[in-house]
């Protein structure tokens, strides 16, 4: 999606649009990029959550060789497919069919949900809690706040150099002092 975004760049300079074609044209139609599809691949784009480091356990049920890619059963039976970054698939066959631990990072879709899961390493996971058994979420980002202005009333002004109570200096260096001597 990000790559679709960067033709907005090629929209602007008179390109209309670009069509992908297979080169057997029977298989199936051409892909057109235009102005729209550029548009909505931005907007997906910015949806994607941002990886996440995680710590995974699970049975070591698949190894691809071509693809250094694994796939993992997790406790409740589901299933998180994952890559290796810098290690070759050669150091998983001991492991095969065992329980292992992947420390890595989960890479999301924009829906949300796991894609992937990139590990760095992958070691024996025998008796590693099952709370590690699962594929976390992403976190939450922060809606924009873009569009909206502060006033001397809103925003960090409103509170900003004020004391959200109603006591006056004098009872409030006593109550510290009171504090200090117990």
């Amino acid at each position: 999606m990000r790559d679709v975004r960067a033709l907005k760049t090629a929209l602007k300079h008179g390109v209309r649009r670009v069509e992908l074609v297979d080169v057997a044209e029977t298989l199936r139609p051409g892909a057109i990029l235009d102005e729209d599809t550029v548009r909505i691949a931005g907007e997906l784009a910015s949806r994607i959550p941002k990886p996440r480091a995680a710590r995974i356990v699970g049975k070591l049920d698949m190894i691809r060789h071509s693809t250094p890619s694994f796939e993992l059963v997790l406790d409740d039976g589901s299933r998180v497919r994952g890559v290796l970054t810098g290690t070759e698939t050669d150091s998983l066959q001991a492991l095969f069919g065992h329980r292992v631990v992947i420390d890595g990072r989960v890479v999301y879709r924009a829906s949300g949900r796991p894609l992937r899961v990139e590990a760095r390493s992958v070691s024996d996971g025998t008796g590693e809690p099952a709370v590690f058994s699962r594929v976390p979420g992403p976190r939450q980002i922060a809606k924009s706040s873009r569009g909206r202005s502060q006033t001397e009333h809103t925003g960090v002004n409103a509170i900003w150099g004020r004391w959200p109570g109603d006591e006056s200096e004098q009872e409030l260096l006593a109550q510290l002092a009171e504090l200090r001597r117990t």
